[in-house]
């Protein structure tokens, strides 16, 4: 398998072959790989891993910075966004934005990205 020369695909285009993240043809993928719609997420993937998920408010704003970190994701590092784009706790934005869960399921989209990592 080689280096895939694609830069971004969306989710319905993925395969997994062993663990890693690749593209259409198998080819070991790097790069963005969105939400079907083009803006509720994406994935940051490096040689076939995911490395970060970065999910957004309705306005395009960052709401969430998941960085993975290690195997057993004990240790993966959370950032939080408010609309504005400024660092908020994670009670906070608990209290906040319910609704991005929400959208986040609506798209499967947590479901999809747990089973690729």
């Amino acid at each position: 398998m080689g280096i895939s020369p694609l830069n971004r695909m969306n989710l319905s285009q993925v395969l997994t072959i062993n663990d890693t993240i690749c593209d259409e043809k198998g080819g070991v993928f790097t790069g963005e790989v969105w939400t079907d719609d083009n803006h509720t997420a994406y994935m940051r993937v490096v040689n076939g891993k995911v490395q970060n998920i970065f999910s957004y408010h309705e306005n395009g704003k960052v709401v969430i910075d998941h960085k993975f970190v290690g195997e057993s994701g004990d240790d993966d590092v959370y950032t939080f966004f408010d609309m504005m784009g400024n660092v908020i706790s994670k009670e906070a934005f608990d209290a906040q934005f319910q609704n991005v869960w929400g959208r986040m399921e609506q798209q499967d989209l947590l479901t999809k990205i747990f089973y690729l990592k």
